[in-house]
């Protein structure tokens, strides 16, 4: 069913839990990931982000750069929706009520890229804020030709859904 049917039941496996962490099958916490973005959680913050290693058989880099900044629901939306965020799920610990609190509904044609929309849902939950925290590496991401997330293969109808979903987001509209 994909890899965002297999989220939604790890998050429900994870009823009791506080924080949420998503690791892809493909890819490593880096030994002491959890516990450096553990230091950020607190009642303020729903999304801790850290930073992510991108690795390819030849190179490595980082995917964020800067200092440590704060986000609440609109910019994190917004930021997300325009790309100066980037959408993914890993890298970051988030906070298990926000989850209660959507309409999770990803269909099946996404089968790449759907964590964009989960994060977007995610954001317009939120009552705290995000903090994104550069300085930690916390995720390893393995670049590989036969990932999902390199096979770019939308199908009309799942851009159509994604589409729908995010008009029916309570995002403020701008002028």
């Amino acid at each position: 069913m994909g890899p965002g049917e297999a989220r939604r039941k790890g998050v429900e496996a994870a009823s009791d839990a506080k924080w949420i962490c998503f690791v892809d099958s493909d890819d490593t916490m880096v030994p002491d990931g959890i516990r450096l973005l553990r230091k950020f959680t607190d009642d303020q913050y729903d999304i801790v982000c850290g930073n992510i290693a991108i690795h390819n058989v030849s190179e490595k880099s980082l995917l964020t750069q800067g200092e440590i900044t704060t986000q609440g629901r609109e910019q994190m939306a917004e930021d997300l929706l325009e790309g100066r965020m980037l959408g993914v799920i890993y890298g970051k610990l988030i906070r298990r009520s926000l989850f209660d609190r959507i309409v999770w509904d990803t269909h099946r044609s996404l089968t790449n890229h759907e964590d964009v929309m989960l994060m977007i849902n995610l954001a317009c939950a939120m009552e705290g804020e995000a903090i994104n925290v550069p300085g930690i590496i916390v995720y390893n991401y393995i670049r590989r030709a036969e990932s999902l997330s390199s096979m770019i293969s939308l199908r009309p109808e799942g851009v159509e859904h994604l589409w729908n979903n995010i008009k029916r987001l309570d995002l403020p509209r701008v002028s």
